[in-house]
């Protein structure tokens, strides 16, 4: 297939068989863009073109025994690195005797001459899962890198790389595809209806390897589904919804009220409804009944709030604030005028 296989990213394409016609070809590169781009499948395309011996129109052949193990994933010049294990990260290795799918191991192979092919690739899946130690290991060979080797770092989050190790790799970005775009590739390359390249490409957000990996697991009735959903909200979605939020909502406020109630009865808390004078049905038949029989009159908290808000006021103001002895008003202090 070659880098032409790596559909809906023309311009990352471009810059590597660029790279190659050229003989310009860096030590280290890094393929940065969400997942489900292409990342993956153009650094193992891009390995081919490298490992080909009769490359045709800037790409690889397919034919010559090089391009072929690439296909069979079974070239003894190109390592592939994945997160492994129950954390799902990529491993320094043992000092001693690396595990396969190590750093360590990696470099081992890479201080080796090419077995077949003119170069030595190491293709390191999500790179961003190597703990500190592990990238640090890998920095030395990206400083100092055997001849004839390269490096290819795939990244869903380049952020969480070590600066010095961005600073030794070329930076290549693959990014979605708009949807239009990927809803025209998906009618022509899978001859799927319109509706349903449309349903896939709005699930997937315009990512054509997400698209195929969903027609391979049949999600297509998810895709469906999303897309109903998506359009129901261009055409009165929030009125499909508007009766269980309507629920919800009662449904809290019962739950809140519940709370008040619970909160007054342990004391944490003024009693629900305290502010109009009311008195909760937890506390009704208790102080009120109790304030009856004694003869004292039942106040709310706000006249209650009110009435030592007044007495303060005629304790720290008795000329200003209300009827003077006489019964008259008291005259208000005339302001001063500078």
């Amino acid at each position: 297939m070659g880098l032409s296989a790596v559909r809906g990213q023309e311009q990352a394409v471009g810059i590597l068989k660029r790279c190659v016609a050229e003989g310009r070809i860096a030590h280290a590169y890094l393929f940065h863009g969400p997942d489900g781009v292409g990342k993956e499948l153009a650094a193992a395309n891009f390995a081919k073109l490298l490992a080909c011996r009769s490359p045709k129109g800037g790409d690889a052949c397919d034919f010559c025994a090089e391009c072929l193990a690439v296909e069979k994933n079974i070239h003894p010049d190109i390592l592939w690195l994945r997160p492994s294990g129950k954390r799902r990260i990529i491993p320094i290795g043992d000092v001693d005797n690396p595990e396969e799918g190590s750093v360590r191991y990696f470099q081992r192979r890479v201080a080796l001459k090419p077995f077949q092919a003119r170069w030595k690739i190491g293709i390191f899946v999500d790179a961003d899962s190597m703990e500190g130690p592990a990238e640090n290991a890998l920095l030395k060979t990206l400083e100092e890198p055997p001849a004839r080797t390269v490096i290819v770092l795939l990244s869903a989050r380049p952020e969480s790389l070590l600066p010095t190790t961005l600073s030794r790799c070329q930076a290549v970005r693959f990014g979605p595809m708009r949807e239009a775009e990927l809803e025209k590739l998906l009618r022509e390359e899978h001859r799927m209806p319109a509706a349903d390249a449309k349903a896939l490409s709005r699930m997937t957000e315009g990512r054509y390897g997400e698209a195929v990996t969903a027609l391979r697991e049949d999600r297509l009735a998810e895709a469906r589904l999303l897309s109903m959903r998506l359009s129901a909200g261009e055409t009165g979605y929030w009125r499909a919804v508007a009766g269980p939020l309507d629920i919800f909502d009662r449904s809290l406020a019962r739950a809140c009220k519940a709370l008040e109630i619970e909160l007054a009865r342990r004391g944490l808390a003024d009693p629900a409804g305290a502010e109009r004078g009311a008195t909760p049905a937890g506390a009704a038949g208790g102080q009120g009944r109790e304030d009856e029989r004694e003869g004292r009159p039942r106040h709310s908290h706000r006249d209650a709030r009110r009435r030592r808000t007044e007495d303060f006021t005629d304790h720290a103001c008795p000329d200003n604030h209300g009827p003077d002895q006489d019964g008259a008003e008291a005259e208000l202090p005339a302001p001063m005028i500078r």
